[in-house]
């Protein structure tokens, strides 16, 4: 044991270290001198504890997709730490050569593609190893459609999975918890190029889908998936075609009710609706009139005296953020939202308006999202009817751990008779 005296030190001698071995480095905590006992030995008890960042390393960077949680849930599992974020190393928190073995695994079993332990070496974050999942999936990755349990007998579920990001990997888990009979196709989002609106989405994927459902129709989606599995059901109904199950796990309310507004809005483009740049500034605008009546819906709901607090607060902010770009229009200034396909989606999502859908749908959301279920009831004024799931994990945990379940259930009692899965 060496006393360091900062944690940029800690930081040079774990890197100095890690050229012998990495695969045994512990945690290192800096500490200015090494405590002793009265007769000069090393005193255990006066160490400081270790602490998650104790490294002086990135702060904490919460998972941004499905396969970023299901590493930070697996993580957290081996090395028992929590909270772990995306760019916290492997090696520096405690894992060692037998957990990065059984990480690989854990790693093969749900995603279904192997990383060399030598790789883990040099890509020892989550960011990292869900980049190197990705990479290494190949073909697959690139695959917009997949078949999923393909030896299943019952009628396949179409699930849209919406993960930009982490390419739709942790769909292997859905999957897998809705047992082997059940055949899952699954769907990514468009890319730069293809279709643009999520309506041009769900023309674009509906006579696959009928090729694939024979008559039963079974739709499901994560996030901008879940829109485009909503507007497929709803394209289905005009054209006299009955989807017999919708989901929608953690899909965004906050146009639901804007017809007039996007109406005027095209009537004033003065360029055609499918043109970029107006798509662009339509979807920009739509932001902004669905984010003001979010939060003028959940500041009303405050009691009088949170209200007043809240006002002050928001009202600084306000005058804080004149004059600063508009991420959907000039970029994101964060560089981890940055990717043209992300932008691509999400101009797609902000330009997107419910329009009525006489079925059942049921909705799996995450109460821990800005207005939780109340703000997810919206979706009552363009759906006939509502089953609501309220759960209570984040965004990116909810069609991973809670939908499963929700799906398994619809599922069956569909497959038992019970019509509409659950009217």
């Amino acid at each position: 044991m060496t006393s360091v005296s900062s944690p940029t030190s800690c930081q040079r001698t774990r890197e100095t270290l890690g050229e012998a071995s990495r695969s045994w480095i512990p945690l290192l905590v800096p500490v200015p001198t090494i405590p002793r006992t009265p007769n000069g030995k090393l005193d255990r008890a006066a160490l400081p504890a270790p602490a998650l960042k104790a490294d002086g390393t990135d702060a904490y960077l919460p998972p941004r997709s499905p396969l970023e949680f299901q590493l930070v849930q697996l993580w957290e599992r081996l090395l028992d730490i929590r909270p772990i974020g995306v760019r916290d190393d492997f090696f520096a928190l405690g894992g060692h050569s037998l957990l990065a073995i059984r990480m690989a695994y854990e790693l093969e079993r749900t995603c279904g593609h192997t990383l060399p332990l030598g790789l883990l070496f040099d890509a020892a974050t989550i960011e990292r190893v869900a980049a190197e999942l990705i990479r290494a999936s190949g073909p697959a990755a690139d695959e917009r459609r997949q078949l999923l349990n393909s030896e299943g007998t019952r009628p396949p579920l179409v699930f849209f999975h919406g993960d930009v990001l982490g390419a739709g990997l942790y769909c292997r888990e859905v999957a897998r918890r809705l047992g082997p009979d059940q055949p899952v196709y699954v769907v990514g989002p468009s890319r730069p190029g293809g279709p643009a609106t999520i309506e041009a989405m769900a023309a674009a994927e509906l006579d696959w889908v009928r090729t694939v459902s024979r008559g039963q129709y079974r739709l499901a989606g994560f996030c901008n998936g879940g829109l485009v599995a909503y507007e497929i059901a709803r394209q289905l109904e005009r054209a006299g075609e009955h989807a017999e199950l919708v989901v929608m796990i953690d899909a965004s309310p906050r146009n639901v009710g804007l017809g007039l507004v996007a109406s005027l809005l095209d009537a004033t483009a003065g360029t055609p609706g499918d043109d970029d740049a107006a798509l662009t500034r339509r979807a920009a605008a739509m932001r902004r009139v669905a984010d003001a009546l979010q939060r003028g819906r959940i500041f009303w709901a405050r009691r009088r005296r949170d209200r007043l607090r809240v006002a002050g607060r928001k009202g600084l902010e306000l005058l804080q953020s004149q004059g600063q770009s508009d991420p959907l229009v000039d970029g994101p200034a964060d560089a981890d939202t940055s990717t043209p396909e992300l932008r691509f989606v999400s101009r797609a999502v902000n330009a997107y308006v419910p329009r009525p859908f006489g079925g059942c749908v049921h909705l799996v959301v995450s109460n821990r999202v800005i207005g939780g279920a109340a703000e997810a009831r919206r979706w009552e004024r363009c759906a006939g009817s509502l089953v609501l799931h309220d759960t209570p994990v984040d965004h990116q945990a909810v069609v991973t751990v809670a939908a499963p379940d929700v799906l398994h259930e619809c599922l069956m009692r569909l497959d038992t008779g019970q019509a509409d899965a659950g009217q």
